[in-house]
């Protein structure tokens, strides 16, 4: 994930600079810098590259399908942040979106990749009270223009019933709202001396840099 993730901005930010690179090469050479950039040896790097060419040509695939709607990369790796006034203090929140498009219609495109099984996707969607990542960068962008917000599903291994897809965040603002809601009201009881409950899955909490507290 780390290595495609690496590899996907990459790729994007050399198309900007120059529109009519050849993308099939432009995403391969990307591929390789990032390998290099990581430290990975062509061993360590064997399982990746075997199923490289057919997760290459179904991203290429749904980039097309997505630029004909009218989209169009902006910006990757996109550092953000919201101070919000709670209880008398001043809360920053802060997070990185993979990536942001203009959707070609005067709003944007706020897009998070995952190399995870398309199901697992389907369900983050499906399940907006567990899930608040899309919602939170909705929070973290404003309301200055209109905005989509959805998971790319970078299939590793594809195939003609598995490929690389867009799973959209259904009420984007609805979502984005309740959130903001949401966080309010626990802060507001931390700031007044409430005990929360843990809340979290064991495979999340590994990755969160607040493990523990």
């Amino acid at each position: 994930g780390t290595w495609l993730h690496g590899t996907l901005h990459r790729f994007h930010e050399a198309l900007q600079r120059e529109p009519g690179l050849d993308r099939t090469r432009t995403l391969n050479a990307s591929a390789q810098a990032e390998q290099q950039h990581l430290g990975l040896s062509d061993a360590a790097f064997l399982p990746f590259a075997l199923g490289w060419p057919k997760t290459r040509e179904a991203y290429l695939a749904w980039l097309a399908e997505h630029e004909a709607s009218g989209a169009q990369y902006r910006e990757g790796e996109v550092s953000q942040e919201l101070a919000l006034d709670i209880a008398g203090q001043t809360i920053r929140l802060v997070g990185k979106v993979d990536r942001i498009d203009s959707d070609g219609h005067g709003g944007q495109w706020l897009l998070d990749y995952k190399t995870e099984g398309l199901d697992k996707t389907k369900r983050r969607i499906q399940d907006v009270d567990e899930d608040t990542q899309l919602a939170f960068y909705a929070l973290l962008g404003g309301t200055q223009q209109p905005t989509q917000a959805a998971y790319v599903n970078v299939v590793e291994r594809a195939s003609a019933d598995n490929r690389t897809q867009l799973l959209a965040l259904p009420d984007v603002a609805v979502q984005q709202a309740a959130l903001q809601s949401s966080i309010r009201a626990d802060l507001s009881r931390i700031a007044t001396g409430h005990a929360l409950r843990a809340l979290g899955e064991g495979d999340s909490c590994t990755y969160c840099q607040a493990r523990g507290l």
